[in-house]
């Protein structure tokens, strides 16, 4: 992760957070996260989100 970006430029570029940077864009968020913050972001990794299950 890269100070100098946004998190979710950080997001975009980074193999373990698909499902993350897919429910942001989902949520409509991508403006959000582009603007100043502050912001605090619990960037849950692909493993976490799998690990829940479909339901």
């Amino acid at each position: 992760m890269f100070t100098d970006k946004y998190i979710i430029e950080n997001a975009v570029n980074s193999a373990g957070h698909t499902t993350l940077v897919i429910a942001v864009k989902a949520a409509d968020l991508v403006a959000t996260l582009m603007s100043e913050g502050p912001f605090t972001v619990f960037a849950t990794v692909n493993d976490a989100f799998a690990a829940l299950g479909s339901s």
